[in-house]
């Protein structure tokens, strides 16, 4: 498993290297974002808000602060949703899958590679996420660690789910297929939630004006509000479905001989 670990280290140089790119622009950017909210040109715009007749202007300086900073700290995550795509293509391309039955190790071992190669990448995501966290607490407490590192866990657990269809996919059908398997993730999990918050989507495409801007600042706040007091749950769930993905990965490896 080592070996096949290596290899695929090997095989992710590059897009490594281009995802550590990604992290520094991100913690760069992150920092820069926040000693403006303090001192720089956005600081003068939320004063401006703030002093504003409009009371909607003053509610929307945390909203606009807070989404903009949530998206900075799911970049680093959002680099494992075409780990999958990008292995199993190159291994297409080296013709890996010839030779891959002959391998002295055990089917459950080598799916097991990919498995553990996903939870590494999606484990030092959250470390680098830990790290921004600080950087941004040590600036601002509109974002408090434990509740922000939450949405992070949730954004892990759909990359991880994400990601394990990706992988039956991949056995299943060939490397080609793996991008169709996050995609159908990705599709389940927007249809999961928009059946959940049905009477909200109702009354957002009903209302207008002022009302609608109070109605996705409403539903933004709600969704903050689970993610940050839930968001560990999302990446709880998410990891049985990872064991039930490998179990059945496993068992297509098998039905093909264990050739992918």
């Amino acid at each position: 498993m080592r070996g096949l670990l290596l290899k695929d280290y090997y095989c992710l140089r590059r897009k490594l290297f281009a995802w550590g790119v990604t992290v520094l622009a991100t913690t760069i950017v992150c920092v820069m974002f926040m000693v403006s909210t303090k001192t720089g040109n956005i600081a003068i715009v939320y004063e401006k808000m703030a002093n504003s007749e409009d009371s909607m202007d003053a509610e929307l300086i945390p909203f606009l602060t807070r989404i903009v900073l949530t998206m900075f700290l799911l970049l680093p995550v959002a680099a494992s949703f075409d780990l999958i795509q990008y292995v199993f293509m190159d291994d297409k391309t080296a013709s890996f899958y010839k030779v891959a039955s002959s391998l002295p190790l055990s089917t459950y071992r080598r799916v097991g590679e990919r498995y553990l190669l996903l939870g590494i990448v999606i484990a030092v995501s959250f470390v680098v996420d830990a790290v921004l966290l600080v950087l941004v607490k040590l600036t601002s407490d509109l974002m408090p660690f434990v509740d922000s590192f939450q949405i992070v866990l949730a954004f892990g657990g759909v990359s991880l789910f994400c990601a394990t269809i990706a992988l039956l996919f991949g056995y299943r059908f060939g490397a080609e297929a793996a991008i169709w398997g996050n995609l159908l993730g990705i599709i389940i999990l927007i249809a999961v939630v928009v059946i959940r918050n049905l009477s909200f989507f109702k009354e957002l495409f009903t209302v207008d004006g002022d009302e609608s801007t109070r109605c996705i600042l409403k539903g933004f706040t709600g969704a903050a509000d689970f993610l940050e007091h839930k968001g560990v749950f999302v990446f709880l769930v998410s990891l049985p479905i990872a064991g039930a993905g490998y179990l059945l990965s496993v068992w297509i490896m098998g039905r093909k001989r264990g050739v992918a």
